[in-house]
């Protein structure tokens, strides 16, 4: 309470009640108006100089300063009205009103007197207090007292910050009803301390921004006023015996709602109405349904219904909810259906339905089963090997690259079975243990590529190039083979779009055709290899910017007549197969070891040394020959390297300017061919790996 000193004059304003005559005024009143009193010097620094306080600073002063008037009559209190020791007579009806009452009211001397009453009465049920996590040691008494001054300094603006109460593991039944006057009150948190009550009229908090109420077991209700608190944004009740909530017109401007953990068997009809709110969770308690209007929270980003047991359907309406990332159904076990509208949310980033043992597929929309990008949908377990044939059949069907290595694996099964039982024998010891190899390759590769599909679904290449479309329409009408034409339209959707563009001409003639299906399943068949598809795109290139190629279009384009798409195609075929042929010896070349591809390089000039090196990379990937053999590979690399023969070819080569840069590049070819066999003959003499030469 402020102090006030008697002597010191606080006012230059005679009161309005009487004029005294001279000798009866007292000394400590002010002066009459009509002899104004000389103004006070200031103290410390401007009292030395003896300046004296301006008519502004006098006015504002003396607001704060009891005006005592003169001829009090004896026994009326000589302390003013606006003086913290003026004892207010009973006043007639009350002048405060809204704010201003309920802040005169906590400045009184009751709210000590109030305080300490609540004090006793929590001290009194003391022995009844149980905390769930009590920290060591633990005095509730103490806990009690610290309670007590907390709340007072708040309600007094004595604490920072002084618009928040805290009360953790505190024996306190119910709230004083103090706190519901504390306008200015912007955050109440109890903790672990056997609430059992609300006081009723929490609309007066107008300034409550967030309610938390934790491990409050008893707390069976709450005040309807609860839903009159227009400020509330934050309101989280977890632990406690809350079966139903009040109406929630008035919370317009709740952003997060949590009820956890609670015997909580409905919801209020009119939730929709909060529809600033952004997470809303309702877990561990024991919902039987979910009101339709849910579906007006437009802004709602998080639903959290999981652990309800009673809960047996989900609304429609949930599809209106637009911005829902996270929907968690998770241990719903009465759940029977999950509506088709759940495939109307296009943010869904994650959908949990395990330990929901109630749903069967026919209560799960397509749509979920449908891998989509970007979404992650957790099935309940009991379900897993039904959703993971419908989703390997679904990617079956729409991915081409999983169609294309599926169906050549079939036919490389067919063809070695005749190989090995029929009577032709189309291939030789070495060709069965290649082709048994890559077969092997392959079956463990396919369920890599299905699990890459439905992980990314986004990359999923669904249709071919609008050239290649156009292509493949023409050549059903020409194709007299129906096996050949699905096997032409399976490699070529399987290619990438870039590269379906540039060999959708060769689409026009059978030789063409045919040199389509071997780039597709080269690239991405029994024989296909990752090294193989990363060169995809270079080819393309080097297709697009083959000046004859380009020469061969622009005639088409300029003389549709004289140059129709078959002539085309046919000149175009032998072209992009050798540009094909050096791409894949590029990628074959590539499985050696660094030191014998730059050796082995220039070989890939010409057709004999492409098989050389294709020979070669088998033995390397384990495909034929022995793990002796391949151990040898080093050393024919060493051995071409300080080969007198093999550097003599070379300075040759880069001396010649005779004939084209490719004429020259075939002939180094042919010429180092003979000695890199040579080396690797003997070395393979020397490993006792047979001949090197045996297909």
């Amino acid at each position: 309470m402020p102090s006030i000193n008697p002597f010191r004059r606080t006012s230059h304003t005679p009161a309005a009640d009487s004029t005294p005559a001279h000798g009866a005024v007292p000394a400590y009143a002010t002066p009459p108006r009509q002899e104004p009193a000389r103004q006070p010097r200031r103290g410390g620094i401007a009292g030395l100089f003896g300046l004296r306080r301006s008519s502004a600073n006098a006015d504002r002063s003396s607001a704060a300063r009891p005006n005592i008037a003169a001829g009090t009559p004896p026994g009326a209190s000589r302390t003013a009205p606006n003086s913290p020791l003026h004892v207010r007579a009973p006043a007639p009806e009350n002048l405060l009103h809204g704010a201003a009452a309920v802040n005169a009211r906590i400045a009184g001397s009751g709210v000590r007197q109030a305080l300490e009453e609540w004090h006793a009465q929590m001290h009194a049920r003391i022995g009844d207090y149980r905390p769930t996590n009590p920290s060591a040691p633990f005095n509730p008494a103490r806990q009690l007292d610290i309670a007590l001054t907390h709340i007072e300094d708040v309600a007094r603006g004595r604490r920072e910050p002084a618009d928040r109460i805290e009360l953790k593991a505190t024996p306190v039944l119910h709230l004083p009803d103090l706190v519901s006057e504390i306008a200015h009150l912007k955050a109440l948190h109890v903790s672990d301390c056997d609430l059992r009550e609300l006081p009723h009229d929490l609309s007066n908090l107008g300034m409550l921004e967030t309610l938390k109420l934790q491990n409050n077991p008893r707390l069976h209700t709450v005040p309807d006023t609860l839903g009159q608190l227009a400020s509330l944004k934050h309101l989280e009740i977890v632990g406690s015996g809350v079966r139903a909530l009040p109406a929630m017109h008035g919370l317009a401007n709740l952003e997060h709602l949590a009820i956890q953990h609670s015997p909580l068997t409905s919801l209020p009809r009119d939730i929709g109405n909060a529809r600033k709110l952004k997470t809303l969770s309702l877990a561990h308690t024991y919902l039987r349904e979910v009101p339709a209007s849910i579906g007006n929270l437009s802004k709602l980003t998080e639903l959290d219904l999981r652990h309800n047991v009673g809960l047996t359907s989900v609304p429609d309406s949930i599809g209106q909810l637009r911005q829902l990332k996270t929907l968690d159904l998770s241990y719903c076990p009465q759940l029977r259906a999950v509506p088709a509208s759940v495939g109307n949310l296009r943010h869904l980033k994650t959908l949990d339905l395990r330990g929901c043992t109630g749903l069967t597929m026919q209560g799960l929309p397509k749509s979920l089963i449908t891998p989509m990008p970007g979404r992650k949908v957790h099935f309940p377990e009991h379900l897993h090997t039904e959703i993971g044939k419908v989703r390997e059949e679904w990617a079956m069907k729409n991915a081409p690259r999983l169609q294309l290595l599926q169906a050549d694996i079939e036919r490389k099964n067919e063809e070695m079975e005749n190989a090995v039982f029929g009577s032709a024998n189309d291939m030789n010891d070495g060709q069965l243990v290649s082709v048994a190899f890559r077969l092997k390759k392959a079956h463990d590769k396919l369920p890599e590529v299905r699990n890459q599909v439905l992980r990314n679904p986004a990359g999923l290449q669904t249709d071919a190039s609008v050239a290649m479309r156009h292509a493949l329409a023409n050549a059903f009408n020409v194709e007299p083979d129906r096996e050949m034409s699905a096997r032409l339209v399976t490699a070529a959707r399987a290619l990438p779009r870039p590269l379906q563009h540039e060999l959708a001409d060769l689409v026009a003639s059978s030789s063409g055709r045919q040199l389509v299906i071997a780039i597709g399943e080269g690239a991405f068949g029994v024989r296909g290899s990752s090294r193989l598809q990363h060169m995809l795109p270079a080819f393309t290139q080097e297709i697009a910017r083959h000046p004859q190629i380009r020469n061969l279009r622009e005639q088409a384009r300029r003389h549709p007549t004289t140059h129709t798409a078959q002539q085309v195609a046919a000149q175009l075929t032998p072209i992009v197969q050798q540009l094909w042929t050096a791409t894949q010896a590029e990628a074959t070349l590539a499985a050696l070891v660094p030191p014998l591809q730059t050796e082995l390089k220039p070989l890939l000039a010409s057709e004999a040394g492409r098989k050389f090196v294709l020979d070669l990379s088998k033995v390397a990937e384990g495909a034929k020959g022995t793990s002796t053999l391949r151990r040898l590979l080093p050393q024919l690399a060493t051995r071409i390297a300080h080969d007198p023969n093999a550097q003599a070819l070379h300075r040759l080569a880069r001396q010649d300017q005779h004939g084209t840069a490719d004429e020259r590049r075939e002939g180094l070819a042919l010429a180092l061919l003979p000695i890199a066999q040579h080396h690797w003959d003997t070395l393979a003499q020397q490993g006792d790996a047979g001949p090197s030469r045996r297909r």
